[in-house]
């Protein structure tokens, strides 16, 4: 009944945040809420609607660990299943500029989403075309998006 102590606590590292396809998510910071008994992590990236999250906690050595105000430590957790809240994502991406470098023309997408785009589910080469000021056809080889980047 007394809750978490929220002055001698554990620290942002000692949380890992991952989403389902192996990507760590950095915790910057965290908030512990003594009364509601809840820990709040701040992380460094929007999780977006459809992307599962685990989150783990390892006990630190030394007097600063996640405990209640009777000095109980919380247990370690080990890929727990978060609840995903998030709103979704509804912005469809918008080309921000391109730039063109020997055979490689490279798109620069602003996309809404913290995520960046969908390297998987993508378009083909044959779906982009592409010409010289003189209206002159070039072939669309192949592609590669990187989602990190945003760019096709």
């Amino acid at each position: 009944s007394l809750g978490l102590d929220a002055i001698h606590t554990a620290g942002a590292t000692d949380f890992a945040v991952n989403s389902a396809s192996g990507l760590a998510i950095r915790v910057n910071s965290l908030t512990v809420d003594a009364t509601t008994k809840t820990v709040t992590l701040h992380l460094d990236r929007d999780v977006d609607r459809g992307e599962a999250v685990t989150v783990s906690y390892t006990k630190p050595a030394g007097d600063n660990v996640l405990q209640d105000a009777a000095g109980n430590d919380a247990a370690n957790l080990t890929k727990q299943l978060v609840t995903n809240n998030s709103a979704a994502d509804h912005t469809a991406p918008v080309l921000g500029t391109a730039t063109v470098s020997g055979h490689d023309l490279v798109l620069i997408y602003a996309e809404a989403s913290s995520l960046g785009l969908d390297a998987i589910h993508t378009a083909s080469a044959t779906d982009f075309a592409v010409n010289s000021a003189s209206g002159l056809a070039i072939r669309v080889n192949s592609l590669t998006v990187d989602a990190t980047t945003k760019t096709v």
